[in-house]
């Protein structure tokens, strides 16, 4: 498991957006992957409906 500046270094090398504070409800995953096709399948807590946004980034 990445620490918090690991993870914020990770999001500035891809390019990706911050996370707005350490009080964030947002989420973040990190990890290795072989190649293939995968889905991302993505709900609340309670279930709830809403729109969600899912980024994937290739870190080198």
């Amino acid at each position: 498991m990445l620490a918090a500046a690991e993870l914020s270094a990770a999001f500035v090398q891809v390019g990706a957006f911050a996370l707005a504070s350490s009080a964030s409800k947002d989420a973040a995953l990190f990890i290795t992957l072989t190649p293939g096709n995968y889905t991302a399948q993505v709900r609340s807590a309670d279930s709830t409906a809403g729109t969600i946004l899912v980024e994937v980034y290739e870190v080198p």
